[in-house]
């Protein structure tokens, strides 16, 4: 895969968990889902095609087990 397939891949993934959090919230009907769906698949795209990524290095994003006393 691309990289650019990969990206599309991840935000139809993260749209739908997404979307189905607002569902299940009952912040959203379900007759919305597949636009809500859409809109959130669209906006974490344009976020990653224009490299708006987490900084790897950055301590927020590291898990605990990585830290030391």
């Amino acid at each position: 895969m691309t990289e650019n397939e990969i990206d599309v891949a991840w935000s139809k993934s993260v749209a739908g968990l997404a979307a189905d959090a607002l569902l299940t919230a009952g912040l959203i009907v379900k007759g919305d889902l597949d636009r809500v769906h859409k809109i959130i698949e669209e906006e974490v795209y344009v976020r990653l095609a224009a490299r708006d990524r987490p900084d790897r290095t950055n301590w927020r994003y590291q898990s605990n087990q990585d830290t030391t006393d």
